[in-house]
């Protein structure tokens, strides 16, 4: 990789960060991960999910990245697009 290369990809990174918004924990996602999955889950699991449900309810395209087969499995449970392999 040059110089020119780096460059191209530290800005696309760049614009991929300010891109993501950060969601603070509540309680509604706390009560919503409290709640029952199509799946099993675990805990941070569920509060990923159970914050993905909340902000889909506003925003469109939400899809689930990760490199986990069990988080995978219950994101397409819950019909959200998901992005990873295992």
């Amino acid at each position: 990789m040059n110089d020119l290369e780096l460059s191209e990809l530290k800005i696309d990174l760049a614009q991929l960060i300010a891109s993501i918004d950060i969601i603070a924990m509540n309680r509604d996602i706390v009560a919503l991960a409290k709640g029952s999955f199509p799946t099993i889950v675990k805990s941070l699991d569920a509060i990923h999910v159970a914050s993905a449900l909340l902000w889909q309810k506003n925003h469109a395209d939400v899809a689930i990245l990760s490199h986990d087969k069990s988080m995978l499995t219950l994101a397409a449970a819950l019909n959200f697009k998901t992005i990873g392999q295992t």
